[in-house]
């Protein structure tokens, strides 16, 4: 299956299940890039998305994935992170958006950031 078809599966399912975060991922437009790793979103209200990430999930990690771009912009993190540490803002913001994800039973890929999984420290 194609990353973007894999895509519009995920959104349509997410009409099924949980009509909040399919109505915002409706409302952004889909850009195919490989210049970032995995996904992102910007204030513009587009998507964009690796294709080769977007493979290598199932499509239950992708309706994850969708649900954690769609927080990003529920809870303003572009905004409200200008004139933070990125990297650290961008961490902490990853945390409480997966952890939300998680809680509502979804899945997103093993390699996300969730508070219980981050070890900051070695011991």
């Amino acid at each position: 299956m194609r990353a973007k078809d894999k895509l519009i599966a995920g959104r349509i399912q997410l009409m099924k299940e949980n009509p909040f975060f399919a109505y915002i991922l409706l409302n952004l437009n889909l850009i195919e890039t490989k210049s970032i790793p995995s996904c992102a979103v910007d204030y513009k209200g587009n998507l964009y998305y690796n294709p080769e990430f977007i493979k290598s999930l199932t499509l239950k990690e992708v309706k994850g994935v969708l649900c954690h771009e769609c927080l990003h912009l529920v809870f303003e993190h572009l905004m409200r992170g200008k004139g933070k540490v990125q990297t650290l803002w961008n961490l902490a913001c990853d945390s409480v958006i997966n952890a939300i994800i998680l809680k509502n039973g979804l899945d997103l890929p093993k390699e996300s950031i969730v508070p219980y999984r981050l070890s900051l420290i070695h011991i």
